[in-house]
């Protein structure tokens, strides 16, 4: 071998040791220790995706602008990721019972669907346990998710016999790194006494010390630089998990709450103050049913986490729908189609009016619980609105769309949801219930029940009360602990409810007697409220004589729309049945017309009618106003509102008990997708015990 050439390979070999030396003391400083280092930069960005209560909506919502649907929802969330280095896609819970889709292997398929949009987390909400721990492992089994499920707050007793299974399947936390920074993700499951029967034997445990406790240790102990909360539980809740881990740990290491739930659409976080310094901790949420993907955008630093920025998006027609996701969701409504059949996709019925359900009294409601009375013959109907997902729009309407409306709650036992039920009720027993219902105005603001065949005026005991709280069973029983007729509620002394009147069999209203047996029909919420209530605090309506009609609850409704079609304003009426005895002036989107007249650049000119009525007993007074708003932006959920308030404010004279006053305004109409919409809000009258009818929006057409 040459001098040369043994040369070369010396100086091969010196290069190969000083390449070998770089890399390896390069590896050295990108290893880490989970306490130690200091990672390659000083910062890590984040982008964290986020939904809440889907409920298997799949479809956008054809009615009035397309928003929604799991197909758009693929296409703006592949955006982000090729946008942003770090995403996590995280869901807040409720993401199967809800809609037809649940039905196809109770909640697989929602799973399934999870899977394909790329959930990296969800946490386990109320209704993805309804029908129990088994139907929730099952639905888990037969998905084989790749999703990770969360939940810290459920306690499995050994003598559950599927508690390994169950352990493997919902995690407590699960943690992620983004370039050496850390993540925690902690699921909190809802914690409302009322759903702990759907549950057992696994206990929904107190979240508040617990997720304190477990956050304090993670980041203490520097496991992870920022923690993040899946709550499905509503906002004031939340707000009570960062309060008490404020006060345990005197530092709130909780960063952000995803929250879900109570179905609010937050447009902006909002902000609890931590002690002392630093920032503050926030609270997200997105409404329901994937009609806003949230985005919130952090920076991490070691054991910090900062929001950046914080946005909903709209999913409506500016965001094209993924083809892909289309075509699995058509291969649903294949399956569903062989469920149920053809005439599950047909058109049933049509509407020319919008049947809103919100408020006290509300179109919606009085509608449902005059077909359950209709089909049952029963003397009168009560329903909760908590149990009608949905309003009835202009336009066709479907079978699945009713199915959509009143779909609690699909049991895949039986393979039906919930029936229509019937049982006798004592008329001193549910003029107790109504007291109950209407002694505060919050609860009676809640619109919790509705009514048909029954009419009656209300003056709550408490009307400006904001700590009663219908959800806490110790302050129901320190208030109520007597039951009907006693103590509290001694009914004959307290005037709460008024002129309470049943329909007779000649069709004529008559007097409540508190002796009398009544023949009440509701669906199946009620019932199991009733259950509750029973089990729980006392008897308050004896359930032996129930009977069961057996027939679905949508199913009822479908064939009264078949048999009442075209639905019109006569139809049914509404805010006649639970009136003030003060004064209470409103307004439902029925009240709300239009007259085009002139197309013109942008829109038309029209001229638009408001009809004001007093649904109250006493005589309005003089001074609120009424407004027109209508809205650039698309006006369905829309996240800000772009709001051109008409120049013409009307004040309101007096009005009679039952009376009305007609507005007008001539305006240029803004067209999005050829609807007009249009906002009527009433101010100055914000201290009525009824204010749920303050305001009404419609979206008008040119053909209505």
């Amino acid at each position: 071998m040459s001098r040369h050439t043994q040369t070369q390979m010396i100086d091969q070999l010196a290069k190969t040791i000083k390449y070998s030396f770089l890399i390896g003391f390069m590896a050295i400083l990108t290893s880490r220790s989970p306490a130690t280092w200091a990672g390659p930069s000083s910062e890590a960005e984040v982008t964290i995706l986020h939904t809440n209560d889907l409920h298997s909506q799949f479809h956008e919502r054809t009615y009035p602008f397309r928003i929604g649907g799991v197909a758009r929802l693929k296409t703006a969330i592949e955006n982000l990721r090729k946008s942003h280095r770090h995403t996590t896609l995280v869901d807040g819970g409720d993401w199967s019972e809800g809609s037809v889709y649940y039905t196809l292997g109770a909640g697989a398929e929602s799973i399934r669907m999870m899977d394909h949009l790329g959930y990296d987390f969800a946490v386990v909400g109320n209704h993805d346990w309804l029908n129990g721990p088994d139907s929730l492992l099952d639905g888990l089994k037969l998905a084989n998710p790749r999703t990770k499920f969360l939940s810290y707050n459920l306690s499995v007793p050994d003598s559950y016999p599927r508690k390994p299974e169950f352990k493997e399947a919902i995690l407590p936390y699960k943690i992620q790194d983004y370039d050496g920074y850390k993540i925690a993700w902690i699921g909190l499951s809802t914690y409302e006494y009322v759903y702990d029967k759907y549950f057992e034997p696994i206990q929904i445990t107190n979240p508040f010390t617990a997720a304190a406790n477990l956050a304090r240790e993670l980041k203490s102990k520097q496991m992870v630089d920022g923690v993040v909360v899946l709550s499905h539980n509503n906002i004031k809740i939340n707000q009570k998990v960062l309060e008490t881990a404020n006060k345990l740990a005197g530092q709130n290491y909780i960063d952000l709450i995803i929250g879900a739930h109570d179905h609010v659409k937050l447009t902006r976080p909002i902000e609890v103050r931590r002690l002392g310094s630093g920032p503050p901790a926030w609270i997200v949420e997105t409404g329901m049913w994937g009609s806003y993907l949230g985005q919130v955008d952090v920076k991490l630093t070691r054991g910090h986490m900062e929001l950046l920025n914080y946005q909903l998006i709209q999913m409506d027609s500016k965001i094209p729908q993924d083809p892909e996701t289309l075509e699995r969701v058509s291969q649903l409504d294949a399956q569903i189609e062989g469920k149920y059949g053809k005439e599950f996709d047909d058109v049933i019925g049509e509407s020319q009016i919008d049947f809103g359900n919100t408020g006290v009294e509300n179109l919606m409601g009085d509608f449902v619980t005059d077909c359950y009375r209709n089909e049952t013959g029963a003397q009168l109907s009560i329903e909760s609105t908590r149990f009608i997902y949905d309003a009835i729009h202009p336009g066709p309407i479907r079978a699945a769309d009713v199915f959509n409306l009143v779909p609690p709650v699909y049991n895949p036992k039986t393979e039906k949801t919930w029936t229509l039920k019937t049982l006798p009720i004592k008329g001193s027993t549910l003029k107790w219930l109504l007291y109950f219902l209407f002694a505060t105005k919050k609860v009676s603001s809640y619109g919790l029940i509705n009514i048909s065949g029954m009419r009656f005026r209300y003056d709550p005991l408490f009307k400006f009360i904001s700590e009663f709280d219908p959800s806490d069973p110790g302050r129901l029983a320190a208030d109520f602990q007597r039951g009907p007729g006693n103590g509290f509620m001694g009914i004959e002394s307290i005037p709460v409810v008024k002129e309470i009147q049943i329909l007779d069999s000649n069709s004529q209203f008559q007097p409540l007697k508190g002796s009398n047996l009544y023949t009440l029909a509701t669906g199946g919420g009620l019932v199991e409220g009733i259950k509750m209530f029973n089990a729980r605090l006392w008897s308050i309506i004896p359930l032996d004589g129930m009977q069961d009609t057996g027939k679905e609850n949508w199913r009822v409704l479908a064939d009264q729309i078949r048999a009442r079609s075209p639905l019109r304003a006569n139809n049914v009426t509404v805010g006649d049945r639970i009136r003030t005895i003060q004064e209470n002036i409103g307004i439902y989107p029925v009240d709300v017309t239009w007259t085009p007249k002139e197309q013109v650049r942008g829109g038309w000119r029209a001229e638009i009618h408001a009809r004001i009525r007093n649904y109250g007993e006493t005589t309005s007074k003089i001074g609120p106003q009424v407004r027109l708003l209508l809205n650039k932006n698309r006006s369905d959920l829309s996240i800000a509102p772009n709001y051109d308030e008409d120049k013409i404010i009307h004040t309101l004279e007096k009005i009679e008990p039952g009376g009305f006053q007609d507005l007008a305004w001539e305006v240029l109409m803004p067209e999005v997708e050829g609807a007009f919409p249009v906002t009527i809000r009433i101010t100055g009258a914000e201290k009525e015990v009824n204010t749920t009818n303050h305001e009404a929006t419609v979206w008008l057409r040119k053909d209505s």
